[in-house]
């Protein structure tokens, strides 16, 4: 599957479809631009991906757009739903362990898209933003040893 399928219109609103279901909350679906925006990038990344990714990441998206809303004894595919439809949807497929990873698989790559943004982010208290003055722990610092045989932190006490 080459990567000219990604740009077709129907592969953009089976993402979309499922990107508006999986970041709906309380306050209802997510700013069309913030959607506009996670399907573009996440075309991008396919783009970007080797041939057997990108041809899984398509199935997949294929597959949940026709069985979840049979879960639901609804008509496929997916994005002809309801926001409200699409979110039974996908919860019921999901916990169906024969098609749980084919959601999970979707859910992987647009939520690792979604959650660049920072506002999206803070939205779910995931971003921390830099304290200055707090000390962190030390990684991995190299430890040079001295003339004596001593080792002691090249980086210094923090």
């Amino acid at each position: 599957m080459s990567a000219t399928l990604l740009a077709l219109p129907r592969t953009r609103r089976s993402i979309r479809a499922v990107a508006e279901a999986l970041f709906s909350g309380a306050a209802g679906p997510p700013p069309a631009d913030r959607l506009d925006w996670t399907v573009a990038e996440v075309l991008d990344l396919l783009r970007h991906a080797g041939a057997r990714s990108r041809l899984l990441f398509q199935l997949c998206l294929f597959l949940i757009s026709w069985l979840a809303p049979l879960w639901i004894f609804r008509l496929p595919p997916l994005r002809r739903l309801t926001a409200a439809d699409r979110i039974r949807a996908l919860s019921r497929l999901e916990d169906s362990p024969a098609c749980a990873s084919l959601v999970l698989a979707c859910k992987a790559i647009l939520c690792m898209v979604y959650y660049e943004d920072e506002a999206a982010a803070r939205s779910i208290a995931a971003y921390e933003p830099c304290h200055p003055g707090r000390r962190r722990l030390p990684l991995l610092e190299s430890r040079v040893t001295t003339e004596g045989g001593a080792a002691s932190d090249a980086g210094g006490a923090r």
